[in-house]
């Protein structure tokens, strides 16, 4: 059995137009932003679902809401954001600078500054995100679903999943981007069958 799973990443938002890591902080999308996603989305720039799934986070339930406004969301606490600690907030070059953060960048092992969320619990957690969207499509017998979430997610998912077997950088995703793949039951693989 093969399911069509869209994972798209959240619109733009003020902290992150300003170069800074988002992590937690829970922000609306921008106005300019809002518009550009509507306008892709009536531009049929998005797969069409019978299932919808996001994060808690305001920026990616926004972005749900404009590209499927007639789908209600199903909200996946596991599909959050790696908790960053200290690092929220922050730019690359306001990390670089700083020898608490710079340490926890170059190796991401230990717990992030200021008590975020260790790699290893982020890495499980996205996983179960995942196979809690396959549990449901199978058993609502639904071929295709959509999720919204966030960059490091999406790429730890297709990390994981996508076959031939990737790194995290090898999935590049814009605002209101991602990519399409279709799932094997079988053998717990994916492959790309498209981006968005």
């Amino acid at each position: 059995m093969e399911l069509t799973i869209a994972l798209i990443r959240n619109g733009m938002t003020k902290t992150a137009k300003k170069g800074c890591y988002l992590g937690t902080l829970d922000e609306p999308l921008l106005e300019e932003e809002k518009a550009r996603i509507q306008n892709k989305a009536a531009e049929e720039g998005y797969p069409a679902t019978q299932l919808v799934y996001t994060s808690s986070m305001l920026r990616c339930r926004e972005t749900a809401r404009l590209v499927y406004p007639s789908i209600p969301a199903i909200v996946l606490k596991e599909l959050l954001p790696m908790d960053l600690g200290a690092f929220t907030g922050h730019s690359y070059n306001q990390v670089i600078l700083d020898k608490q953060l710079q340490g926890w960048f170059s190796s991401q092992e230990a717990l992030p500054p200021g008590g975020g969320e260790d790699s290893h619990t982020f890495h499980t957690r996205c996983m179960l995100a995942f196979q809690e969207i396959i549990k449901e499509m199978e058993h609502k017998q639904i071929a295709t679903a959509a999720a919204f979430a966030h960059r490091d997610v999406i790429g730890n998912i297709l990390q994981r999943y996508c076959v031939p077997r990737s790194y995290y950088k090898d999935w590049p995703t814009g605002y209101g981007e991602g990519y399409i793949f279709a799932y094997d039951v079988r053998t717990s693989t994916a492959k790309i069958k498209g981006k968005i």
